[in-house]
């Protein structure tokens, strides 16, 4: 965002207004350099990124926000003691309730030394030595003392690094998804005389930031009943996940690779009662640092928000089981830590902690976002483009229950499924390449990818279980973020699922996906895929066989579970599948419903095919493209192996053939079809048609040039073989080569891109497919059904 640029008319607001300590002392900014303010160091420096250098809101919060940066310089070139009237000093913005006790606003120079008035000193330990006395804000401190491990977490969020006479500060928090920049006074509430909010041992800045996420729930009664990981995304905007389950080998692996990709960990509890721990029941949560496999033993080191909160068991600083070694190599010494850092086994720290999370921040990651409101309905479509690859979070925020809950008495948050895909454009096909999808009642969920250049779509369903607020953010966070956000008609949002999870189910299964097949009826290539994701059930119904598929599945105990059109009788359904062709049936999940459960009972025939129809081809089911590089993904799918092209041919006078066929139509008479013949078989792989598992002598030759491809079905069989061929094809079409140089029938319907062969014993056919669109890429795939006449 370019705020220097930015032109802003102020109104009376901006003017000089009557302060009730108008003639408090100038401050003193002469500091001593032993004593530097780290804040205003590091920004002078740049060594680190303010949030807004990292954002790009939408138009009209862009403006937004450079008119309050615009506020902030302007009332500190005033130099006169501004007060904030979108959160005065009033019983207010401490609380909507009348309060029992009497609260005294006072100015900074009234609460804090001058000598000592720094946002914070350099070098010294930062020890959180009280919480609130009015208010339960553990969880804010647990969040910050989360974020001390990685600073510049905390100090890109302050827009303002110098105190200034002026008393003002811009602090950014992220408030349901969106970075907003809380302008702030430095009117801080006393009671007895005595600040009491949360404090450290070093510096304001943890005044000025409580203050401004008071700010944002409404007012500081407004914190109360908040978490450590709610709390995390609202400083950093980052996601966040909670683990409540698994063993000790499972949290050793969680911890230890969360480690490594950089995350910020933690661990807490709910407060137990029956537990005589003081760590357990606390109420704070603890930053995991480190995790050690000693052989012998597993270690994990924590910080405590309060230097005096540590472990005093095995492993912790006074215990026997550190040897000498282990002392230096950890510089453990045998005495409390002055950082409030200790250490634990494994086994300890399992059985004490219910809950292990992680932050998913990254330094110098950049957001962007847009608001969708959903009244009135409860399904959302979003298009982006990627330009660049990019590591990237897209993440779906919901208002916090505290603040929703002023307008909606009884919010809850919804269950909510997302899905992403790759949109695979070309200009006769779209398709749809699974990349995530996530299902969760939670304030944010989130799915994580290295996204390629390309287009995207995001499907988004919310269950509302109220009318009120139904307005949420969807934001990027990542290396880069898309250029291009566009919200799209939800009219075909179901068919992009149903095309998403045949995806899934043909290409890129979850382990947990189950295939049932007809084998024992002779039909081993009609399968059935059968999976849950994102509070869906699937059945992904594929027929590579030679019979018509009846299927009626009855559902049998069911319980909390939907189909989704076409069909409307969630008892049953009944699907008829033929030869070459594929169906997605899908039940979702009632989320107002406490589980899901069903058996299934199947009722199946198999039909012979009609005279008319032929049978199935076992061995071609192929896509292919020119274009001389990987048509698939970094997934790891496989590269087909006819997209090679061999430009080693043996003869010239067969590549002027083969690669312009329409030079075969003006010198017919002076190739022989010997010569297509031994060039299709020098240059390509036959695949054998086999009929009642025995071999026919009936070959198919496919060959792929730039311009095309080239088929060649040869039966040197004893009797008459038919071939039904049907085409899905991308720039190409199919050439009509009916000649006198093969006895064979031949014919094509161009609306169906499907051929019919009659072959002879002892002929061939030839099919060209040519390029529409010369140069550019191409795309095919066959079916083929066949008929031997065997008597």
């Amino acid at each position: 965002m370019d705020y220097q640029s930015y032109q802003y008319a102020y109104n009376s607001e901006l003017g000089q207004q009557q302060d009730p300590y108008a003639d408090r002392n100038q401050y003193n900014y002469q500091q001593q350099e032993s004593e530097r303010d780290i804040l205003e160091y590091l920004s002078s420096m740049g060594i680190f990124k303010k949030v807004s250098t990292l954002i790009e809101p939408p138009l009209q919060q862009t403006e937004d926000l450079k008119k309050k940066l615009h506020v902030l310089q302007l009332r500190i070139e005033q130099n006169f003691p501004f007060t904030d009237t979108t959160f005065s000093p009033s019983e207010s913005s401490i609380s909507d309730q009348k309060l029992n006790h009497k609260i005294e606003w006072k100015r900074l120079t009234q609460l804090v030394n001058q000598d000592s008035l720094r946002f914070l000193i350099q070098g010294k330990p930062i020890d959180f030595i009280q919480s609130s006395t009015i208010i339960e804000d553990k969880y804010v401190l647990s969040a910050l003392n989360i974020l001390l491990s990685k600073m510049d977490m905390i100090v890109r969020n302050f827009e303002i690094t110098q105190i200034n006479n002026a008393g003002i500060f811009g602090i950014w928090v992220n408030q349901a998804g969106q970075w907003d920049l809380m302008v702030l006074d430095d009117n801080f509430p006393t009671k007895n005389n005595q600040y009491c909010m949360a404090q450290t041992n070093n510096g304001i800045w943890l005044m000025v930031l409580e203050k401004a996420l008071a700010k944002m729930y409404g007012n500081y009664m407004g914190l109360n009943g908040g978490f450590t990981h709610n709390a995390l995304t609202d400083l950093t905007g980052a996601p966040t996940e909670i683990i409540d389950d698994g063993t000790e080998e499972e949290w050793f692996q969680y911890v230890d690779s969360w480690i490594k990709r950089g995350f910020l960990v933690f661990a807490e509890n709910d407060i137990n009662t029956r537990s005589s721990s003081v760590l357990e029941n606390s109420g704070y949560s603890f930053s995991v640092l480190a995790i050690e496999n000693l052989g012998q033993e597993i270690i994990v080191k924590l910080k405590s928000p309060i230097n005096q909160l540590v472990y005093q068991g095995q492993w912790s600083n006074q215990s026997s089981k550190w040897t000498s070694a282990l002392r230096d190599t950890y510089d453990v010494k045998p005495i409390p830590s002055e950082d409030g850092t200790f250490w634990m086994s494994l086994s300890e720290f399992r059985n004490m902690f219910q809950y292990l999370g992680n932050l998913r921040t990254h330094e110098n990651y950049v957001y962007k976002w847009i608001n969708i409101d959903h009244t009135g309905r409860n399904q959302s479509i979003i298009k982006f483009t990627v330009e660049q690859q990019s590591h990237m979070y897209v993440i779906l925020h919901q208002q916090d229950e505290r603040i929703a809950t002023k307008t909606s008495p009884n919010y809850e948050y919804p269950c909510t499924r997302i899905m992403i895909a790759k949109v695979n454009n070309s200009q006769y096909s779209k398709t749809y390449e699974y990349v995530g999808a996530n299902y969760q009642s939670e304030r944010e969920i989130f799915l994580e990818d290295i996204f390629q250049p390309g287009d995207y779509i995001l499907t988004i369903e919310v269950y509302w279980v109220q009318a009120g607020d139904r307005t949420f953010t969807v934001n990027f966070y990542g290396e880069s973020v898309p250029t291009v956000i566009q919200e799209l008609d939800t009219a075909n949002l179901l068919d992009i699922q149903k095309q998403i999870i045949q995806h899934i189910a043909l290409n890129n299964p979850m382990p947990t996906q189950k295939i049932r097949d007809y084998s024992n009826n002779g039909e081993p290539n009609i399968k059935i895929y059968n999976d849950i994701i994102a509070g869906m059930v699937y059945f992904v119904y594929q027929n590579r066989g030679t019979k018509k598929l009846r299927e009626r599945v009855e559902m049998a105990e069911l319980e909390n579970l939907i189909i989704q059109k076409p069909f409307d009788n969630n008892n049953q359904y009944e699907v008829i599948i033929s030869p070459g062709n594929e169906q997605v049936v899908v039940y979702k999940y009632n989320p107002f419903g406490e589980k899901f459960s069903f058996n299934c009972k199947i009722k199946a025939g198999l039909d012979p095919i009609n005279q008319s129809e032929v049978k199935a081809s076992d061995l071609q089911n192929s896509s292919s493209v020119y274009n001389g590089q990987n048509m698939f993904n970094s997934k790891g799918l496989r590269q087909s192996k006819s997209l090679k092209f061999n430009n080693n041919m043996r003869s010239s006078k067969v590549h002027q053939l083969v690669t312009r066929h329409d030079t075969l139509d003006e010198n017919r008479n002076q190739y022989q079809a010997k010569d297509l013949i031994q060039f299709m078989k020098v240059n390509s792989v036959p695949s054998k048609r086999m009929w009642k598992e025995q071999e026919i002598g009936v070959y198919v030759y496919n060959y792929q040039h730039p311009e095309g491809v080239v088929i060649l079905i040869q039966n040197l069989g004893e009797y008459k073989y038919e071939e039904k061929i049907n085409f899905q094809l991308e720039n190409l079409r199919i050439e009509n080569s009916q000649d006198e140089i093969a006895i064979r029938r031949f014919e094509v319907d161009y609306n169906n891109n499907s051929v019919y062969v009659m072959i002879e014993p002892g002929s061939f056919q030839m099919i060209f497919l040519d390029s529409i669109k010369k140069g550019e890429p191409y795309v095919y795939k066959q079916y083929s059904l066949y008929k031997y006449h065997s008597r």
